[in-house]
């Protein structure tokens, strides 16, 4: 059992005060209410406040105190770095924060067109994957067809743009249409109960209604869309049934034993599944055997595309040139990461770039702002909800998850509103902005 805790609890605390505030404060001033500070405190909360209080009153026996203590400062100093660059952002932008009606320069129709193809695409991609078995083999299929499915949600998007800046596209039928899609593109996820490919539906669609009206967004709308995302991730990892190398989910069995101490607490007290056992426990061993990756998992991403019958030894997906950290773990701990867990996105930036991490935080959420703040173009605010759309893999899993799926959304929708733009039309539409800014 780990001894005095004190300076743990008061980081903890700290933690849980910046949280708060940060959620009250998006709230009361509807400033951020659809930015990134609102959604990355609600994540963070979840990993590094309600998981590290499960750990310390549970778990504590599997950890040192300076590892509590040093795991819990560094998602303090992230977060704060997070939010820091993001209100930089904001503060060159002016604090802007809507956008103007419709801009002349786009052909909604042809956005809508594309949205839709994109997602039918996406759609005919997934009949080639079995996502409902655990065993499929998706080393023996190439990731551009398993992964192509991550097209449609950018396509998603664009429909949803069309729909808010074009009173054509405003019916029920076309709304039925947009619904067709998301089911189409998400049945099996739900069915499979998989959290990660359905958190981006619910931003793509949610943040683009609010985000792309010229008037104040409803906060109520988004308040009640986060509580259902939220509930789905704690449900769906306790309904799957990995019995007989399939993935089923929501049989009667696995639903009846849902119970609120199930969702929200029995799951974290389990030590081969909690996010924060394994971020303290990876920050720990990164930092007693000096190992760090400095930055060559990133690095690696670039070879990522290249695929890998032309390259049998790629390597894995942001491995980098040194030790693999958390096979080092039980040289500090005496205790393995279990398989197929995650230690966190704060974690996984330390073991790439050590005491650094929080400059990567700051630029991101500097990045994040910079999108996000910009009264002039849809494309930037609809750059910013792609990004937001795949922070669920950057809180829970890190940058390298993240990537490709960030990148996918973020090329696509560019795509999309750089094709459906009016030749000659963008610079007079450029200079009427900064005359009405």
């Amino acid at each position: 059992m780990a001894d005095d805790l004190t300076v743990f609890w008061m980081l903890w605390m700290a933690t849980l005060l910046v949280i708060v505030r940060t959620v009250v404060h998006s709230y009361v001033t509807d400033k951020n209410i659809y930015g990134a500070p609102f959604l990355f405190s609600l994540m963070f909360g979840y990993f590094y406040v309600f998981q590290t209080y499960v750990v310390a009153t549970n778990l504590d026996y599997l950890l040192k105190p300076w590892m509590f203590e040093l795991g819990q400062a560094l998602a303090l100093v992230c977060f704060l770095a997070f939010l820091h660059g993001w209100k930089l952002a904001l503060k060159k932008g002016g604090n802007r924060v809507r956008i103007i009606d419709k801009e002349p320069s786009l052909n909604y129709a042809r956005m809508w067109g594309f949205g839709i193809f994109a997602a039918l695409v996406a759609i005919v991609s997934m009949q080639f994957v079995d996502f409902r078995d655990e065993k499929y083999d998706y080393e023996g299929t190439s990731a551009y067809v398993y992964m192509l499915y991550h097209i449609g949600y950018p396509g998603i998007l664009a429909c949803v743009i069309a729909i808010v800046k074009d009173k054509r596209y405003q019916s029920y039928l076309h709304k039925l249409i947009l619904f067709a899609l998301c089911f189409g593109l998400t049945y099996v996820f739900f069915l499979t109960a998989r959290r990660g490919p359905t958190f981006p539906i619910i931003i793509m669609v949610v943040y683009g209604f609010g985000l792309m009206q010229a008037t104040k967004p409803k906060k109520l709308v988004l308040v009640t869309s986060i509580l259902v995302i939220g509930a789905a991730m704690l449900v769906f990892p306790l309904v799957r049934n990995y019995s007989e190398g399939g993935m089923h989910a929501w049989n009667e069995e696995s639903v009846q034993a849902l119970s609120i101490e199930s969702v929200t607490v029995e799951k974290s007290k389990q030590d081969g599944d909690n996010e924060a056992l394994y971020h303290m426990g990876m920050v720990a061993t990164a930092t007693a055997l000096g190992n760090y990756q400095y930055g060559t998992g990133y690095l690696s991403l670039l070879t990522h595309f290249i695929p890998r019958y032309l390259w049998p030894d790629k390597p894995n997906l942001g491995q980098g040139l040194f030790p693999w950290t958390p096979s080092l773990m039980p040289q500090v701990l005496g205790w393995q990461l279990s398989s197929g867990a995650a230690a966190g996105g704060v974690a996984e930036t330390f073991m790439e770039l050590g005491f650094l991490a929080p400059f990567l935080w700051f630029a991101l959420g500097f990045a994040m702002g910079r999108r996000f703040v910009d009264v002039s173009s849809i494309l930037k605010r609809a750059q910013f909800i792609t990004i937001l759309a795949g922070s669920h893999w950057l809180a829970s899993q890190g940058v390298a998850a993240a990537f490709i799926p960030m990148l996918i959304y973020f090329l696509i929708i560019t795509m999309i509103i750089k094709l459906s733009s009016r030749p000659g039309t963008a610079r007079l539409t450029s200079t009427a902005t900064r005359q009405r800014a």
